[in-house]
């Protein structure tokens, strides 16, 4: 008798934790950060991603390169990119300003940076929404007195991955904040390239 209660007790503990496991299991695609919506990406992929630093955002080198450098080698296994910076800004695929170019093209709610996809297949440089069409390259917008007044260098890297991201066709990932694409600041908890945001890449490209 002791031995059928016995069984009937693990068969229970047994169902109880597939049961948990079913209803807390996160589906893979919940884990990896999203693309934008539609499908659309950077035109000429992410194996060979040139960036131009504009001279009034040198003062940020360092930590342009560093971002770059992180997101080609993520420490989470291989992924295609492979960046570049360049001296030539007509053959670059993503353009970094601060200062006063910060407020060309910012949309009204964007605080720390913003970035614009640029679409050059079509007649001169067209401004498009990533969710509608392919792009050739992007262009960050560095907020300076932000980035300068309230953040560490190691936040501004954060912030400068981030961008990257988006040009890469990566969108926010409002589901962890262990991810360099979270969109608030503040919150990310993560300021370097993140698992999720390695595969990310790897499911687009």
């Amino acid at each position: 008798m002791n031995l059928i209660i016995k069984k009937k007790k693990i068969w229970t503990m047994l169902l109880v934790m597939f049961i948990f496991s079913c209803i807390f299991t996160v589906p893979a695609s919940a884990a990896t950060t999203p693309r934008f919506a539609n499908g659309y990406y950077l035109a000429e992929g992410v194996g060979h991603l040139d960036y131009y630093i504009t001279p009034n955002a040198v003062p940020y080198t360092n930590l342009i390169n560093n971002a770059a450098n992180n997101w080609v080698y993520t420490g989470f296994g291989a992924n295609p990119i492979y960046m570049y910076r360049t001296y030539n800004f007509n053959a670059s695929n993503m353009d970094i300003y601060d200062g006063d170019y910060y407020q060309v093209e910012m949309d009204a709610w964007a605080t720390d940076a913003k970035t614009i996809h640029v679409d050059v297949r079509t007649t001169g440089h067209i401004v498009v929404w990533p969710t509608t069409s392919m792009w050739d390259y992007g262009r960050i917008y560095l907020n300076k007195t932000r980035m300068d007044v309230i953040y560490s260098d190691t936040v501004k890297q954060g912030i400068i991955s981030h961008e990257m991201g988006h040009v890469m066709a990566l969108a926010h990932n409002i589901t962890t904040t262990d991810s360099v694409m979270f969109p608030y600041t503040d919150m990310r908890t993560r300021c370097t390239v993140g698992k999720v945001d390695n595969d990310g890449i790897n499911a687009i490209y």
